[in-house]
């Protein structure tokens, strides 16, 4: 992906947004939203500011919330269509398809010719209808997807870290995708669609976890294009919380492998070039498989290390893989930091980041494999951005995940492994060994801190008030 973005940079960075030769046609916004009361306000703040023409712009909130966000909602849809705004909000009371069943419900009552899609995290410019809407002249296009920026990725290192991964996804692979016209997933959010492209490819479907992903290849297996506008930014939030990333990655991989099962033979037998039929293959499930090899090596290099040891050499190579990554998330960098030492300084620790999660990844594989579509569980927000804001006093703040106890026993389990192989002068294996105990160490740790933060939090909240977390 590394050598696809250089080649192809040029071609998609600075592409200005197409003149609008027509009248501006009728869009729809869609907000699907579960439990987001800290967040709705100003997402509809955001969408009701949008520069478009009023009388053919739609806002659907499509609410499947079970707490007291629903009376927030619904007091704010009320006032602003008091306002005069064509706000419509659509409430169900089960989650049958999760966010895709939500979506699909707004479809059928959209009066938009285009759909808009956002995130209950993600705050557009004004001006974002009127940059993407031009892209849709050509009638060939079925989606727009625009890069994600953040709004929070300054609060603490687990934000650093994860905005440097997103930022590797959304300047390099989406740029390498779109610059060689391969195909390339819808991001689930920051993006609009065509409406007739969703209808023509049988509409949102709630059977994977990542029904982004499996809608987008649907489309453009069907020979419908994309354009992916990755100058056009919208802010949204990273998760602060070790916890909640670890459950939003396991949502995403075990969503993709559904998607491998759901699409793999469809897409072997449509007539696209063998190159990006090869491609989408290894989109749809090989980028996530490292994690499990990863995993797989610390697992059996010491049994391996007592039963044939002249296989530690080869065991040693497979530390080359992980130049890949840290090319990625360096090429990543040299977009927004020129300084080569700011570029550097950070990639080590998100190296060590990909190796610590590749339990919690690993789990996602299995599932995903072993499991129909499962239980849509979203990313918590917290409507954080100053460092002084505790998220720990939110109250869909997680408790610590299961996975930590693994992540701890791996980590162990490798550091004894690398001591055992320094004892009988094996040298350069067990120094990858030894930062990838650390890295699980580093991973768990960092759960481990924010649970007793949280109960900290918790403890004080009861002491003060019988009612718990602050609402």
């Amino acid at each position: 992906m590394s050598i696809l973005y250089l080649v192809n940079r040029k071609k998609i960075w600075g592409t200005p947004t197409p003149e609008m030769k027509q009248e501006w046609p009728k869009v729809t916004i869609q907000l699907p939203i579960f439990n987001e009361r800290y967040m709705i306000d100003r997402l509809l703040k955001a969408m009701t500011a949008m520069d478009y023409p009023a009388e053919k712009l739609q806002i659907q909130v499509l609410d499947d919330s079970t707490d007291s966000t629903k009376e927030v909602v619904a007091n704010l849809v009320a006032r602003y269509r008091a306002e005069g705004c064509n706000v419509q909000l659509l409430h169900r009371n089960d989650r049958s398809g999760f966010k895709a069943g939500a979506l699909e419900n707004g479809l059928q009552q959209a009066s938009g010719d285009f759909l808009a899609v956002f995130d209950a995290d993600f705050l557009p410019q004004p001006d974002w209808l009127k940059r993407v809407v031009p892209f849709f002249q050509d009638e060939r296009v079925a989606f727009v997807q625009t890069r994600w920026g953040h709004l929070n990725n300054r609060y603490n290192f687990i934000t650093h870290l994860i905005g440097m991964a997103l930022d590797a996804h959304f300047v390099v692979e989406q740029t390498a995708r779109a610059g060689s016209g391969l195909l390339m997933s819808f991001n689930g959010t920051a993006g609009m669609w065509r409406k007739v492209a969703v209808e023509e490819a049988g509409g949102w479907q709630g059977d994977t976890l990542t029904e982004d992903i499996d809608l987008s290849f649907r489309t453009e297996m069907a020979g419908w294009k994309y354009v992916y506008a990755p100058d056009i930014v919208v802010m949204s939030e990273l998760p602060a919380q070790m916890d909640a990333f670890k459950k939003q990655q396991v949502r995403w991989v075990k969503g993709n492998f559904q998607v491998s099962k759901k699409l793999i033979w469809k897409l072997l037998r449509a007539r696209i070039p063998f190159w990006t039929k090869f491609m989408g293959v290894i989109h749809l499930g090989m980028l996530f498989l490292p994690y499990a090899a990863t995993l797989l090596v610390m697992i059996l290099t010491f049994p391996v290390s007592l039963l044939i040891p002249k296989f530690l050499t080869l065991f040693g190579w497979t530390m080359l893989g992980s130049l890949g990554p840290v090319f990625l998330y360096s090429l990543a960098k040299t977009e927004f930091n020129p300084n080569w030492f700011k570029r550097i300084a950070t990639l080590p620790f998100l190296t060590m980041m990909g190796i610590g999660i590749s339990v919690n990844c690993t789990w996602g594989i299995l599932t995903g494999f072993s499991s129909k579509s499962g239980v849509f569980e979203r990313t918590p927000k917290y409507n954080i951005q100053d460092v002084h804001e505790n998220w720990a006093k939110n109250s869909y703040s997680l408790p610590i995940s299961p996975i930590t106890a693994v992540e701890l026993l791996m980590g162990t389990y490798i550091l004894a492994s690398s001591l055992f192989l320094f004892r009988e002068h094996h040298f350069a294996f067990p120094v990858w060994q030894l930062i990838s105990a650390v890295s699980f160490f580093m991973v768990a740790g960092a759960s481990l801190f924010q649970s007793a933060e949280r109960a900290i939090v918790i403890s004080k909240q009861k002491a003060q008030s019988p009612s718990g977390l602050s609402n």
